[in-house]
């Protein structure tokens, strides 16, 4: 894992930094947590075939971690043969502070359902953000997804899922007159879940994230 810390102020305040130097450093301790947190702002479709053109997919979701707590509404949208396109709008509640983001993935299916495999294989990148108390963090997570679909005696599917993610983080303190405080942080996550088709228009899932804050998920599909 590599770090860049960055602190940039105007001219004339270097006598004011041996005072200051403590409270930016308690900004920057606050503001980590945040990128970390918020690192899983795009959360995958559960499973690696991609949604299609006739039936996008709404729904919302909560998140449980590490001295967090996220609510977040997302959809996903056909763009193109094997690729389809997540919008999400998250809040996080993270000790006592909440944060507002949004973000944007796009997921290409590299083994689609009508190929003859065992498994459904996909990449996933997105781009996106929180910010919230002076504290803004811009987030690329790249990964890949794979999953197996299981027909069960009820007619309806559940389908295991997992996957391995690249999350890249830079995380910015406003301090005001003082300049600004960053930091740029990667890291590694896994991800594994379950998804239960409960009807012909309704998925429920579950969902835990590992290595970049260890969260556990909970969420509903609705195709439209």
């Amino acid at each position: 894992m590599k770090r860049a810390l960055g602190i940039h102020r105007p001219a004339g305040l270097s006598g004011c930094i041996g005072i200051v130097r403590p409270a930016l450093l308690g900004l920057l301790i606050l503001a980590l947590p945040a990128a970390h947190a918020g690192a899983q702002v795009f959360y995958a479709h559960p499973g690696a075939p991609v949604v299609t053109d006739e039936q996008p997919v709404i729904g919302p979701y909560i998140a449980i971690g590490d001295d967090l707590f996220r609510a977040s509404g997302f959809g996903r949208f056909n763009v193109m043969q094997n690729m389809d396109m997540g919008l999400e709008l998250v809040f996080d509640l993270i000790d006592d502070n909440w944060f507002a983001g949004a973000g944007v993935d796009l997921k290409y299916s590299i083994v689609p359902p009508d190929y003859d495999m065992p498994f459904d294989l996909a990449a996933n990148a997105g781009l996106g953000f929180t910010s919230g108390h002076d504290i803004t963090t811009i987030l690329a997570p790249f990964g890949a997804i794979i999953s197996r679909p299981l027909e069960l005696s009820s007619g309806y599917t559940l389908t295991p899922y997992g996957g391995v993610y690249l999350l890249i983080a830079h995380v910015s303190v406003d301090a005001g007159p003082l300049g600004d405080i960053s930091d740029t942080d990667t890291d590694v996550e896994l991800r594994a879940g379950l998804s239960l088709e409960i009807s012909g228009a309704l998925d429920v899932f579950s969902a835990a994230h590992l290595g970049s804050g260890n969260k556990v998920y909970f969420g509903l599909n609705f195709r439209l």
